[in-house]
């Protein structure tokens, strides 16, 4: 995460990921988010393009911007995540027996996909 009113916060950016790929496991799930979208293009010194194209340069496959004040975008940002560590039970990548994932499976039984489920509650969570 990134204040998008803030450029030295984008730019620490790149080494707060390689220090994140260092630690992590390999299949982690990572999201780009720019905070503060909520202040206007007049504050803003990190444009949306340039972080779009960091993100895609850097392997990251979701990129959003959000604001914590006004609650803009912070859905999206879950429910991207959520998504991609979902794509990636469903193929395998991860081993849910392996507690290091910090993945842990509802033993309830359920006929509904993942999509569907978030329409039946009202959102991702």
């Amino acid at each position: 995460m990134y204040d998008i009113s803030r450029r030295a916060t984008f730019t620490h950016a790149t080494e707060w990921l390689e220090e994140l790929r260092d630690a992590a496991d390999t299949n982690i799930s990572i999201i780009l988010v720019g905070n503060k979208c909520d202040l206007g293009e007049d504050k803003r010194e990190v444009p949306v393009e340039e972080a779009r194209a960091w993100a895609e340069g850097n392997g990251i496959k979701a990129f959003v911007e959000t604001s914590a004040m006004t609650g803009e975008g912070v859905e999206e940002a879950f429910v991207d995540c959520a998504r991609e560590i979902y794509k990636n039970i469903k193929s395998g990548v991860y081993d849910l027996n392996d507690k290091s994932h910090g993945i842990k499976t509802n033993t309830a039984k359920t006929s509904l996909s993942m999509d569907e489920q978030t329409k039946v509650r009202g959102g991702c969570c």
